[in-house]
């Protein structure tokens, strides 16, 4: 079975005390880093430094208590394109937040004649 956890500032996940009540022989985790929504941002869960590297390193203090880890790092291009949560539309009209490259996407829109 999976345990799936969204990482972000503030949020503490403590592998040795997560080990006392799901054993690694039954269980495995999934990390994923905080997606930079409107919502994660207004209550603090957002961090413009490296979430990646701080995956990475939580990961590790999961291997070191003998869990197998997954690391589940989306496409960073999504965070711009504004895909990577259901919430975007309805948030991105009553927001006024700015979020790093968030919400920023200048790609080229594709028609049909391109496919």
């Amino acid at each position: 079975m999976t345990l799936n956890f969204a990482l972000g500032v503030g949020i503490t996940v403590d592998p040795k005390e997560l080990r006392r009540f799901f054993s690694p022989d039954a269980f495995l985790i999934k990390l994923t880093p905080m997606n930079p929504t409107i919502r994660a941002s207004e209550n603090g869960y957002v961090d413009e430094s490296d979430p990646a590297l701080r995956l990475k390193m939580k990961a590790e203090d999961f291997r070191n208590v003998g869990y197998e880890v997954i690391e589940s790092i989306g496409e960073l291009e999504e965070n711009a394109i504004g895909s990577n949560c259901g919430q975007y539309l309805a948030r991105l009209g009553e927001s006024h937040l700015t979020i790093g490259n968030a919400y920023s996407y200048s790609g080229r829109i594709l028609s049909s004649n391109d496919l």
